[in-house]
C-alpha cells in the first residue's frame, strides 16, 4: 500500500486556480469535487466509507468508483466549507487528494511496485519456510533428531517473521483502520488469522511440542498479495478508456496575449475568446475554432476513429485531438471545465458511481459478512477445542480465510464498468449506471423519426407561396423566426439562399411545434400544420395548395390568420437503419414510430424498414400518451430519439437512448448517448447488455456457491489452512477475470460503425 496522503485541505485546494480546477459547480448551488481515495484495500471497504462520509453535515451523496477508488462527493458549501470537508474525509483514515488522472497514474505505479516489493520478499523468504517444512516432513519419516527439528522450526519461525512485519503489513494496517472505525473489512479475519497462525506456531515452536504452520503464514501472505495486485491490474484494465481521455487533456496552454506574446497558462484560466496555439505533435487543450492554419488532427480519444481529420479555419477541435502537422491557432469557445472530454468523463464516471439494485444489496451482505466469519471461526473453534484441541487452530485459520466478501461486492461493479468501457470505446456514452439493469428487459422500442431513423439532413425540395408574398420573402421571415433554432428541419430552411434580412422578436419555440414571433410588427409562424393553425387562430386549416405527392416533411408559414408558403423538405434514412431493424426482430423487440413530422413521411420511413407501427403528426405529449399505454399493457418500453425534444418521453422510458448529433452533453436526460449518431451502436449497446447481465449471474453464482461450499468445508476440517488462503485469493480474481470479457469488441459490429464516422464536432458544437 503506498504511503497515504495526509495532506491538509488548505494545502490540497487551497489557491483559488485549484478550487476552480477541481471544485464544480452541480446545480441548485451544491459542489461537486472528485477525490482519490487511498488505503482502500478491497471492494468490501466501499461501502462502508461511502456510509461515513454521507455522516458528514451538508454532503448530500457520495459515491466512491470500485475499479479506480475515485470518490465523487456533492455537498452544499452553505453548510460545509471544502476545507473542512475533506479535513472531516480525511479524519476517517484514508488518504485523499483531488483527482488527476496523470497523478494517479503515477500513484497506481507506485502501489504496484510496491506491490512487487512485498511479493518478492514473501517470495524469498517463504521458499527458505517451504524448504524447511519440506526437510521437517522428511525427517518425521526419516528419524531426524530432536535438536535438529527443533533447529529448523527455529530457522522457520526467524525467516517468517519479515513475511509479517513487511509483506503483509498492509493486512494490519487496514484491518486496524476498520477496526478502530467500528466498520469491520476482510483484512480483519485475515489479519487475525496470521497472527493466529504465527502465534499458535511460535507456542509449539517454543513449548517444543505441538504444529507448526509457518509455511501456511507466507503461503497465506504470498497468494493474498499475488490475488490482490492481478486484481488491481484487472480493475484499471476496465477504466483504460476513461482514463486515456482524461490524459488526452493537457493541464497546460500556450495563450497568445493582446501584444502577441506567447504566456503558459493554467487551461483553467482560459476563457471564451481567448487564443492559444497548437504547435505540431501537441495536443489541444480546450474546444474551439481554428482561427489560422490548417493542419490534420487525431480525434480518436473521443471518436474511436483512428483517421486524421483536416482542420482550416472556421473549423471546431476538440480538446485532446493531437496536432500533426501545421501550427493551429484556436480561439477558445468554451471553458476547460465545459469541454467535450470533460464532460465525457463526468458522465460516464457519474454512471460507473451508480449501483444497480443486486448490487447494492450485495454491499449490505458483505458488510455483514466478515461479523459472520468472526462469529462462525468463534464457535467452529470451541467446538473443536473441545473434540481434537489438535484441530482447533488450524480450522479456526480456515475458517477465517477461506471467506471471501469480496467477490460478493465485485460481482457487479466489475462488471459494469467493463461493459462501460467496452461502450465507450465504440463511441457509446453511458450517463447512467443502472440502464444496464433494465436493458434486457425491453421488449418494445420507439423510434423518433428526424434524425434517428433518418439522417436529419434536410434540403429543401418545394416551396409555394401565396400571391401576396413573394418567395424571397417568405424565405427570410423563415429564416428569420428559426434563427437560434437547431431542430433539423430549421437548419434546412437555414440553407436557403435570400437578399432578404428581417430580425424577429419575441421569439417562441414550441417542442414538436414550430416556432413563431413578431416581424414587422406582425406575428408570424412557422411550423406543422396544426401548430400553425392554433398560433394563427385558424379553426380549420385552409391550405391553398396540394398535399405533396411525394411523402415530404412539411413546415407552413402563417401570418393574420391566413396561410402564407408552404416549405417541403426531404430527408433520408439512413445506410444502417434496415440492417438495425432487421437485428431488432431478431431479438423479437416490437418497433414503433412516433414522429411530430407528417403522416405521409413517417409511412414512407416506416414502410421501407418494415415497421408496422407508426403514426405522425403527433405532439410531444401525445407520444408520451402512447408510449405510457404500452407501458400499461406490461411492456418494457425504449426510446431512442434527440434527446431534448423528447425530454418527459424519455424520461418515461424504461431506457432511452439519445443520438448523438441532438446531444448537449450538459443537458441530455437519456440513458445513452451514441456519440458516433451511427444507429448500429444501438445493436452494440444491447449485445453488451446481455453479454453483462449473464457475467453479473455468473459472478454472483461463483461467489455464491464458493462460500457457502468452501466455509462448511473448513469448520468440519477439509480444508487446509494454505488451500483456504488459494481459494479466497482465486475466488475474488475469478469474478474480476470473468468480468474482463466484457472488455472485448465484436469485430463484426465495430466495422458496421465505422462505415458512417461523423465529424464529432456535431456533438461539441
Amino acid at each position: 500500500m503506498a504511503a497515504v496522503n495526509t495532506t491538509s485541505a488548505t494545502a490540497l485546494i487551497g489557491t483559488d486556480a485549484l478550487k476552480r480546477r477541481y471544485i464544480q459547480e452541480n446545480g441548485g448551488g451544491d459542489k461537486e469535487i472528485v477525490l482519490a481515495v487511498e488505503g482502500i484495500t478491497c471492494a468490501g471497504c466501499i461501502p462502508g466509507l461511502e456510509a461515513k462520509i454521507r455522516t458528514i453535515t451538508g454532503v448530500k451523496t457520495a459515491a466512491i468508483n470500485h475499479s479506480n477508488y475515485r470518490a465523487s462527493i456533492v455537498w452544499d458549501p452553505a453548510r460545509i466549507s471544502s476545507e473542512l470537508l475533506l479535513d472531516r474525509i480525511q479524519g476517517f483514515g484514508y488518504g485523499i487528494r483531488p483527482y488527476q488522472a496523470l497523478e494517479q497514474e503515477r500513484v497506481i505505479n507506485d502501489e504496484k511496485k510496491q506491490s512487487l516489493t512485498r511479493l518478492f520478499i514473501a517470495l524469498a523468504f517463504g521458499m527458505q519456510v517451504m524448504m524447511i517444512t519440506v526437510a521437517l516432513y522428511l525427517g518425521d519419516a526419516m528419524g531426524m533428531e530432536e535438536r535438529h527439528r527443533h533447529a529448523l522450526r527455529y530457522a522457520a519461525m526467524l525467516m517468517t517473521l519479515p513475511v509479517l512485519l513487511i509483506s503483509a503489513r498492509p493486512f494490519f494496517e487496514n484491518a486496524w483502520k476498520g477496526i478502530r472505525r467500528y466498520a469491520l473489512n476482510v483484512d480483519v479475519p485475515v489479519s487475525l488469522a496470521l497472527i493466529l497462525a504465527y502465534g499458535g506456531s511460535v507456542l509449539a515452536t517454543l513449548g517444543y511440542q505441538g504444529q507448526v504452520y509457518f509455511e501456511s503464514v507466507v503461503m497465506f501472505v504470498v497468494l493474498l498479495l499475488s490475488a490482490r495486485y492481478l486484481e488491481t491490474v484487472a480493475r484499471h484494465k476496465g477504466i483504460e478508456a476513461i482514463s486515456d481521455m482524461e490524459k488526452s487533456v493537457p493541464e497546460v496552454a500556450t495563450r497568445i496575449d493582446h501584444n502577441g506574446n506567447r504566456i503558459l497558462v493554467d487551461i483553467v484560466e482560459l476563457k471564451p475568446g481567448d487564443r492559444v496555439i497548437v504547435g505540431p505533435g501537441d495536443l489541444v487543450p480546450v474546444d474551439g475554432r481554428v482561427c489560422h492554419g490548417e493542419s490534420s488532427v487525431n480525434e480518436s480519444i473521443i471518436t474511436g476513429e483512428s483517421l486524421p481529420v483536416l482542420k482550416r479555419s472556421g473549423d471546431f477541435v476538440i480538446a485532446g485531438s493531437a496536432n500533426f502537422q501545421n501550427p493551429l491557432t484556436i480561439e477558445v469557445r468554451k471553458p476547460a471545465t465545459d469541454s467535450v472530454v470533460n464532460n465525457l468523463v463526468k458522465i460516464t464516471t457519474q454512471a460507473q458511481h451508480g449501483k444497480s439494485r443486486v448490487s447494492r444489496l450485495a454491499d449490505k451482505l458483505a458488510a455483514q459478512f466478515v461479523w459472520g466469519v468472526l462469529i462462525t471461526a468463534l464457535f467452529a473453534g470451541a467446538y473443536w477445542w473441545f473434540l481434537d484441541r489438535d484441530l482447533w487452530l488450524p480450522v479456526v485459520i480456515s475458517t477465517l480465510v477461506v471467506a471471501c466478501p469480496c467477490a460478493l461486492s465485485l460481482a457487479t461493479p466489475t462488471a459494469f464498468v467493463a461493459a462501460m468501457s467496452n461502450l465507450t470505446r465504440r463511441g457509446i456514452l453511458p450517463v447512467k449506471s443502472d440502464f444496464l439493469d433494465r436493458l434486457p428487459e425491453v421488449n418494445h422500442i420507439i423510434f423518433d423519426k428526424t434524425g434517428t431513423l433518418t439522417t436529419g439532413k434536410f434540403s429543401v425540395s418545394r416551396i409555394e407561396t401565396v400571391p401576396q408574398i413573394s418567395q424571397a420573402r417568405a424565405i427570410a421571415i423563415a429564416k428569420a423566426l428559426n434563427k437560434d433554432s437547431k431542430h433539423p428541419l430549421s437548419q434546412g430552411l437555414a440553407n436557403l439562399e435570400t437578399d432578404l434580412s428581417y430580425v424577429g422578436q419575441q421569439i417562441d419555440h414550441r417542442h414538436g411545434g414550430g416556432v413563431s414571433g413578431f416581424i414587422e410588427g406582425a406575428r408570424w409562424a412557422l411550423g406543422s400544420e396544426r401548430f400553425v393553425a392554433d398560433i394563427a387562430g385558424l379553426e380549420q386549416m385552409q391550405v391553398p395548395w396540394q398535399q405533396p405527392s411525394s411523402p415530404s416533411s412539411v413546415c407552413f408559414l402563417a401570418c393574420n390568420q391566413q396561410i402564407m408558403a408552404k416549405f417541403e423538405l426531404v430527408d433520408t434514412i439512413r445506410p444502417e437503419a434496415k440492417s438495425v431493424i432487421d437485428k431488432l426482430k431478431n431479438k423479437q423487440i416490437a418497433l414503433s414510430v412516433y414522429s411530430g413530422d407528417s403522416e405521409a413521411a413517417v409511412e414512407s420511413v416506416a414502410a421501407s424498414l418494415g415497421i408496422d407501427d407508426y403514426q405522425g403528426a403527433l405532439l410531444p405529449e401525445e407520444k408520451l400518451q402512447l408510449a405510457r399505454a404500452l407501458i400499461s399493457q406490461g411492456k418494457s418500453v425504449a426510446v431512442v430519439g434527440d434527446g431534448l425534444n423528447d425530454a418527459p418521453l424519455m424520461a418515461a422510458a424504461s431506457v432511452s437512448v439519445a443520438m448523438g448529433h441532438g446531444a448537449d452533453l450538459s443537458k441530455i436526460t437519456s440513458d445513452v448517448v451514441l456519440t458516433h449518431d451511427n444507429l448500429s451502436g444501438l445493436i452494440s449497446t444491447f449485445d453488451v447488455g446481455e453479454k453483462t447481465t449473464g457475467v453479473i449471474k455468473q459472478n454472483y453464482i461463483w461467489a455464491a456457491a464458493y462460500n457457502l461450499l468452501a466455509i462448511p468445508a473448513a469448520i468440519f476440517g477439509l480444508v487446509p489452512p494454505w488451500v483456504a488462503a488459494l481459494g479466497m485469493s482465486a475466488s475474488s480474481l475469478i469474478v474480476s477475470v470473468n468480468a474482463l470479457r466484457l472488455l472485448k469488441r465484436s469485430d463484426k459490429t465495430d466495422n458496421a460503425l465505422t462505415t458512417d464516422r461523423q465529424n464529432h464536432s456535431v456533438l461539441a458544437g
